[in-house]
């Protein structure tokens, strides 16, 4: 993305620039973001990110909503699979 800001804010003499794992749109990563955490179960996203952004990394309760957090998004490996 900083090589596409580079090339839009001075218009380098460039014949291509490939962008390989870019967001295509960035308000649309946003919506379906935004899409996706709505998903989450109960109070998981306050207690993830809203203890994070409140210092409350420390509460035990923190650990427990990382974990439902992880089980909601993270889909089982495939059998014959293993996560290392």
């Amino acid at each position: 993305m900083l090589g596409l800001q580079f090339a839009a804010e001075r218009a380098p003499e460039w014949t291509s620039l490939v962008c390989a794992n870019g967001l295509a749109s960035v308000p649309r990563f946003e919506a379906e973001v935004r899409g996706l955490l709505a998903t989450l179960p109960g109070d998981v996203l306050d207690r993830t990110y809203g203890r994070e952004l409140r210092g409350e990394t420390d509460d035990p309760d923190y650990q427990v909503a990382q974990t439902e957090y992880l089980r909601a998004w993270c889909a089982p490996p495939r059998r014959g699979l293993s996560r290392s």
